[in-house]
């Protein structure tokens, strides 16, 4: 009988390794000279194992072409990890979900209803009225200001006015600590997605704590917006005209000429 034992994979040459943190230990602060130096070692393409984790490292120009551009398909998704999985709704976005049938209609959908040029071209009154908000307040201040915190702040409001039809009061600034919260999160290297059975670490470091308390205040947030778009009643008050936001549009979109549903934790996704 052929067993899984002995099929005979033909991988790339690797670098001998460790039981459980594998050539963790080959890798160094600096991982791009690392890489270089290994790969002069044993090959252009050679196999690394992050932790229990194979990984192809790549280092020749060829090889790279070969990957991005010729086997586009077969590379094209993002590595699945444990924090994006919870914060992202079990991949319903369109930056983490894997190819298929769904990041097709989810990034069409995309295209030509969220960024369209039409759409882009509504959102022109929103970027106005904060670019003049933003000039008088530094003809106000006559004084030195953080550039850097003027812009935050600029592209912020008319990103939050375009996706859900309103920016953050002087009394929400939980909001906007949920959201930085949420972008230092998924650039977290969890060290349980390379090594599981270090995965009770997390319940110790404070990892887990952090993620669910992030995920569930951006989760009710996230409800509190869509309540507001379905019933005007409970709608905050907002400035100037109405222009509908990528929350209206995801919300009137009729599921019958669409090949994906978008439910209330796919449009939340989409929104992230």
């Amino acid at each position: 009988m052929i067993t899984s034992r002995n099929i005979k994979l033909n991988l790339p040459p690797s670098p001998p390794k460790l039981p459980i943190i594998g050539n963790l230990h080959q890798i160094g602060r600096l991982p791009h000279r690392s890489f270089h130096s290994l790969a002069r070692k044993h090959d252009p393409i050679m196999l690394l194992y992050v932790g229990q984790t194979p990984t192809v490292i790549v280092s020749s120009v060829d090889a790279a072409k070969e990957v991005i551009k010729i086997q586009d398909l077969n590379f094209c998704n993002r590595p699945r990890t444990s924090i994006a999985e919870r914060l992202v709704y079990s991949y319903k976005d369109l930056a983490f979900s894997p190819y298929g049938k769904y990041w097709k209609e989810v990034r069409k959908i995309c295209v030509l209803q969220l960024l369209s040029g039409q759409r882009v071209e509504s959102f022109k009154k929103i970027r106005e009225e904060e670019a003049n908000l933003i000039i008088d307040k530094i003809h106000e201040c006559c004084a030195t200001v953080n550039f850097g915190e003027i812009i935050y702040t600029f592209t912020n409001n008319v990103v939050c006015r375009a996706t859900i039809g309103r920016k953050f009061g002087a009394d929400e600034g939980d909001k906007n600590v949920l959201i930085t919260e949420f972008m230092d999160l998924l650039g977290v290297v969890n060290i349980a997605d390379y090594i599981p059975w270090l995965s009770m670490m997390n319940k110790f470091n404070g990892l887990n704590a952090r993620v669910e308390k992030n995920f569930k205040g951006l989760d009710c947030f996230l409800d509190s917006v869509i309540e507001e778009h379905i019933d005007p009643k409970k709608k905050t008050k907002d400035s100037g005209e109405k222009i509908e936001d990528f929350v209206d549009v995801l919300l009137g979109m009729d599921d019958s000429t669409n090949r994906v549903s978008l439910a209330r934790d796919n449009i939340k996704a989409l929104i992230l």
